[in-house]
C-alpha cells in the first residue's frame, strides 16, 4: 500500500527540493515533528546518509532512517526498519507548468501489531493522507509567502 498526496507550489522545483532536503525545515512544515536531523555534519545528502526524526506516530517517538534514494533537485527517500515496523517515505519535487508538483509519500512494508495492524491499515492510511494534505498546505504557504525569509536560501 502506498499513501501519497501532492500539491502544486508556485516555486521552481530546485527551491522546493532545497526545502525538502534540509531536514531542519521538517519542524516548520510537518505537523507533529519535534526534531529532524542528519546523524552527521556532511554538507550534502546522498544515499546511505543516516537521519533521525522525533515525532509521535504509530506508538513510537523516535525514527532512525537511512537515505535510500537521492536525485538532486527532484527526489529524496528514507527507509525506517526496526524489525516490527518497516516503511519507506519520501518527498518529490517535479516540474509542472511554471511551478512544482510537490509530493509526499509513505509506503509501509510492515506495520506493528501483526494481524491487528493489518486490520487498522485503512484507518492509518486515511489519517496519514489527512496529515499529508495539512503538511503540504503548510509547505505551500511557507514557500509562496511574499517574505523571502520564509523560503530556503
Amino acid at each position: 500500500m502506498r499513501i501519497e498526496e501532492s500539491i502544486l507550489i508556485n516555486r521552481p522545483p530546485q527551491e522546493v527540493f532545497a526545502f525538502f532536503e534540509d531536514r531542519r525545515n521538517d519542524e516548520r512544515w510537518m505537523g507533529g515533528v519535534e526534531e529532524s536531523t542528519y546523524a552527521d555534519h556532511a554538507e550534502t545528502t546522498d544515499v546511505g546518509r543516516r537521519g533521525r526524526m522525533v515525532m509521535e506516530a504509530m506508538g513510537r517517538r523516535e525514527f532512525d532512517d537511512v537515505v535510500t534514494v537521492f536525485v538532486p533537485d527532484r527526489k529524496v527517500a528514507h527507509r525506517f526498519d526496526d524489525g516490527s515496523f518497516v516503511f519507506e517515505s519520501g518527498c518529490d519535487a517535479d516540474p509542472e507548468g511554471s511551478g512544482t508538483r510537490a509530493t509526499v509519500w509513505l509506503e509501509p512494508e510492515r506495520l506493528p501489531g501483526g494481524m491487528f495492524g493489518r486490520l487498522l491499515a485503512p484507518m492509518v492510511a486515511r489519517a496519514t493522507r489527512k496529515n499529508f494534505r495539512a503538511d503540504l498546505e503548510r509547505l505551500k504557504a511557507l514557500l509562496e509567502a511574499p517574505d523571502s525569509a520564509q523560503r530556503p536560501g
